[in-house]
Parts: structure tokens; C-alpha cells; sequence
């Protein structure tokens, strides 16, 4: 027991809090709605938050991804930004687009000659009122070119897309190359 709630409770409120916000993200309805009783339609309208492809850079490779979560990077999204949010790695800073070199290196479509990076392209999502999740825009993974032990997670402001949070995440740089790495050879067999 923790504070006098059950380290069982505790997980489970977890649990729901990370199910609701992958919910939220891939825009499906929650299992209490009625919604998600319906069948499900093949051809959906754009839901806001969902994924409209990936851009993957790594030592002078570039891949175009279509947005679809089945990749491990994309599938996991919804946990990074609900841990992001959380203060899992710390306080987030509020920075502009000039101020994130992945940024502009992302929006280019010139491959970096070293370090690895990782933008998924996804459509603005902003919180229903209740809801607990980070609104934003696109989202970037990227290692800094200073260090190569830390990563950072860039999150783009819905409504100004030239406002991101960045997020230092300690000692998850070799993570990400090893990610990144299984990410482009799946996707082009090299």
C-alpha cells in the first residue's frame, strides 16, 4: 500500500489512463460509448491526432513511412506523449521552431549525415474538455547532435506550429538509434 491506496488500484488507474489515451490518439471510441458497439467503418473521416506518415533519417538514409501504427515506434506514441506529459523525464520547455534543428532538418527532405531522427506527421489534436492528454501537432524523436546518450521528444503546438515542447529523455539516445535502426531496415531491407 501506498498512502493508503493499494499499489493494485494504482496500476489498474494507470493502466485505464494509458488505454484511454491510445483511444484517444488513434481516435477510436471508448469501450463505454456507444459507439464501440458499432461496426467499425472501413473509410473514417479524419480524426484529429491520427497519423499522416512518418519521415525516418538516419546517417544519410531518408524513408518515407505511410501513417499507419504498425511500426513499434508509431504503435507507442500515445505512451511516450502520456509519459512526456506526466513529468516522466522531466519539465518540458517551451521553445520555438528555429530554436529545433530536427525541425527544419525534418521538414527537408535532405538526409542527415549523422544521428538519427524520427518525425511522425500527424493531424492537430486538441483535448476534449475532461480529457486528459497533451494537445499537439506533429512529433519528433530525435538525438541532439551534442550528445548521443540522450534523446528528446519534440512536441508541435496544434493551433501555432511554429511553438514545440521539448522533452530531454536521459539515457535514451542508444534506445532510439537501436529503434531507429530496426525501423529502416524492415522498411527498406538494408
Amino acid at each position: 500500500m501506498r498512502g493508503g491506496v493499494p499499489l493494485r488500484l494504482l496500476a489498474a488507474v494507470l493502466a485505464a489512463g494509458v488505454l484511454a489515451l491510445a483511444a484517444c490518439a488513434s481516435g477510436a471510441p471508448r469501450a463505454s460509448s456507444p459507439a464501440a458497439a458499432e461496426p467499425a467503418v472501413t473509410e473514417e473521416p479524419e480524426q484529429g491526432g491520427s497519423l499522416r506518415g512518418i519521415l525516418v533519417q538516419r546517417h544519410g538514409l531518408t524513408v518515407n513511412l505511410p501513417g499507419s501504427d504498425d511500426t513499434p515506434l508509431a504503435h507507442h506514441l500515445p505512451e511516450l506523449l502520456f509519459l512526456a506529459s506526466r513529468g516522466f523525464w522531466g519539465e518540458a520547455q517551451e521553445c520555438t521552431a528555429n530554436e529545433l534543428p530536427a525541425v527544419e532538418k525534418t521538414a527537408a527532405d535532405d538526409a542527415p549525415t549523422s544521428g538519427c531522427r524520427v518525425r511522425f506527421f500527424c493531424r492537430p489534436f486538441t483535448p476534449a474538455a475532461g480529457q486528459n492528454a497533451w494537445p499537439h501537432g506533429d512529433v519528433i524523436l530525435y538525438l541532439d547532435q551534442g550528445t548521443a546518450e540522450d534523446a528528446f521528444l519534440a512536441i508541435q503546438s496544434p493551433t501555432a506550429p511554429e511553438r514545440w515542447r521539448r522533452v530531454r529523455m536521459a539515457g535514451y539516445g542508444p534506445w532510439l538509434c537501436k529503434e531507429v535502426e530496426m525501423l529502416t531496415r524492415t522498411a527498406t531491407g538494408l
